[in-house]
């Protein structure tokens, strides 16, 4: 897998099906998205390419209620690659990052420097400045700009939503088994 340190060290050649998150735990929901990505990526003859941030967002925006991470960047990218992504962007998050407006990132980085031809993203996926973006806009902006783009339904077990929050929740409630079927494998 190739991986990518900053948008500017992206050297993206072809055309690609993207998707993008923090992916902490790469739970279950995070593994349905990957595997939309490559299957479509397949499909289409693109590369299956996911963008990343480090550190997490809220460690530089909300310092004090950062969440603990389940996952090293390093174990992360290498859960991507193992999950059949061919390139990965790491984008260093910072302040000056989430200035960024969410039409202006979709613009720049997404169709023009990534050459996203689908994305997909999870339901709740926010992003640009004061997290002015979000799957609608994201659905509105791919139709201008000529790429597709979709929302991955979510997975829940037993009833509930799976989340990263409620896997950390779990491990420090000592449900150790609980979280580890969320993640789809042993923490």
């Amino acid at each position: 897998m190739k991986i990518f340190h900053g948008i500017e060290n992206a050297n993206i050649s072809r055309p690609t099906v993207l998707t993008l998150g923090v992916f902490d735990g790469l739970h279950l929901g995070h593994q349905r998205i990957m595997q939309t990505v490559v299957e479509r990526a397949e499909a289409t003859g693109t590369v299956p390419t996911a963008m990343t941030f480090d550190p997490h967002p809220r460690a530089v925006l909300h310092p004090e209620n950062a969440p603990p991470l389940l996952q090293t960047l390093d174990q992360r990218l290498a859960a991507f690659e193992f999950l059949g992504i061919e390139q990965a962007i790491v984008i260093r998050f910072t302040k000056d990052f989430a200035k960024q407006e969410a039409t202006e990132f979709l613009r720049e980085i997404i169709h023009k420097r990534l050459q996203a031809k689908e994305v997909y993203l999870g339901k709740n996926f926010e992003f640009g400045r004061n997290r002015g973006g979000n799957i609608e806009l994201l659905k509105k902006m791919s139709a201008e700009l000529g790429f597709y783009a979709a929302e991955v339904p979510e997975i829940r077990l037993r009833g509930q939503r799976i989340s990263s929050s409620k896997i950390r929740h779990l491990l420090s409630d000592g449900k150790v088994n609980s979280a580890r079927r969320m993640l789809g494998r042993p923490y």
